[in-house]
């Protein structure tokens, strides 16, 4: 019977842990996928075209 008790208060204290848990971190959830990413890094959608240098050359090459 004490078993018992002790696995019932201790999984009742591990879903309030993970409640906690879940409270602590929603903020990061809330409206993330809606807004655009504000890094430069991640708004860039690939390498950028290069470009050639097409000055005529002195030298006549």
């Amino acid at each position: 019977m004490e078993y018992e008790n002790k696995m019932e208060s201790d999984r009742a204290k591990r879903f309030d842990y993970l409640l906690k848990q879940t409270e602590i971190f929603s903020h990061f959830m809330i409206g993330a996928r809606d807004k655009t990413p504000s890094s430069p890094l991640k708004c860039k959608p690939g390498r950028p075209k290069k470009v050639e240098n097409k000055k005529p050359s002195l030298l006549g090459e």
